[in-house]
């Protein structure tokens, strides 16, 4: 069987756990590393970070030298994070778990009077820094303004934004207080839905275990979410 067919038959085992996989082979934003009957390992491309799915902790700890060569980890189970975690004896604040969530629905009609929704440029970049939270670091939020971050604009004012995240996820989605449940969170994942259904991707995007106000979003956009968790994990920070 080839690496290839391996990674194909494993992928299949689960459509959402997975489904951030799939985007980055099929974008190009990953190339395939190893695989066997067992698990994949991945390379995101412009990134020294690893995909890793497996069945088990014993496939991480019979390639544990692959991995050791990568600035982080994307693990896909709860078993294989923490196998990694205390491997590295990763820090707390390094190890973030998340829920994978997907849409697998067809493009979604955005009808939102006085909203427009366009992309953000390198000027907005203080704007995005001051209103979102979970990411502190500046050059990472201008790299993500760089591959495309997109502004709703209510009444002519900037009320929220949307992007993506190095793997390919959709993420950095804030309202700003004034302008919440006027439906501008939907309508910005909306927005981010169409985009990637024309690309032929699915739209998926990561939750941080315990954000139950984005758990519920991500359900009445009418996302699936995955049964086990995806963690992000970085060794030499």
């Amino acid at each position: 069987m080839s690496q290839n067919a391996y990674v194909d038959e494993f992928l299949n085992r689960e459509r959402v756990q997975y489904v951030d996989i799939r985007n980055a082979l099929k974008s190009g934003k990953a190339s395939m590393f190893y695989a066997d009957e067992h698990g994949v390992i991945l390379m995101l491309k412009k990134d020294n970070i690893a995909m890793l799915a497996a069945d088990s902790a014993e496939f991480v700890k019979a390639h544990i030298d692959i991995l050791e060569k990568y600035d982080g980890i994307i693990a896909h189970s709860m078993e294989t994070a923490e196998f990694l975690r205390d491997h590295f004896n990763i820090d707390e604040k390094y190890f973030e778990c998340c829920m994978q969530m997907a849409y697998f629905g067809g493009p979604i009609e955005i009808d939102r009077p006085n909203l427009e929704i366009k992309r953000l440029r390198m000027k907005d970049l203080d704007y995005v820094h001051k209103h979102y939270h979970r990411v502190e670091e500046l050059d990472y939020i201008k790299y993500r303004l760089r591959a495309g971050m997109y502004g709703a604009y209510y009444c002519g004012e900037l009320a929220g934004f949307i992007g993506t995240h190095s793997d390919g996820s959709i993420g950095f989605l804030e309202v700003l207080p004034e302008y919440r449940r006027k439906g501008i969170g939907s309508a910005l994942e909306a927005f981010m839905f169409n985009k990637y259904l024309s690309k032929g991707l699915t739209p998926y995007g990561q939750v941080v275990m315990g954000n139950e106000g984005s758990v519920q979003l991500q359900k009445h956009m009418n996302c699936v979410a995955a049964p086990d968790i995806v963690a992000w994990l970085f060794p030499e920070v």
